[in-house]
């Protein structure tokens, strides 16, 4: 059973595989202009909300049921590439339109005989990009 996706990368939980966004931060911030006053204090003027971010890791394993090359694969096109995707878990989609992989980082901690890569846990971080 799918419970979410970022783009083409889908969390699964099923009898044969489970691969899951975990350790979820959603973060949000505004800006503020600074007017300096003559002998005075600055005076803040609210400028609008900075793009959300969240990061979250994926474990991805072949004992899971998926080893995990095709997911960097993809999380790998989407940074080089810009790739602008959706991101969902449950029935919530999260932010005002999509969001981009800012970036990635593969933690190998499972290998084979061959060293080929069998699990790992991939941190990612995506930030939101508004509808213009």
């Amino acid at each position: 059973m799918q419970v979410g996706a970022l783009g083409g990368v889908a969390f699964l939980v099923s009898p044969e595989k489970i691969k899951t966004a975990r350790s979820i931060s959603y973060k949000g911030s505004s800006t503020y202009a600074v007017h300096k006053r003559l002998l005075g204090k600055g005076l803040l003027e609210y400028t609008g909300s900075d793009p959300e971010t969240i990061s979250f890791s994926i474990r991805v394993s072949k004992v899971l049921g998926e080893a995990p090359d095709s997911s960097i694969a993809t999380l790998r096109g989407y940074v080089n590439n810009g790739t602008i995707v959706p991101f969902v878990l449950g029935n919530k989609t999260y932010g005002s339109y999509r969001w981009i992989v800012k970036s990635f980082e593969v933690k190998g901690e499972e290998y084979d005989k061959k060293g080929n890569l069998i699990g790992s846990d991939i941190s990612v971080s995506i930030t939101e990009y508004a509808k213009g």
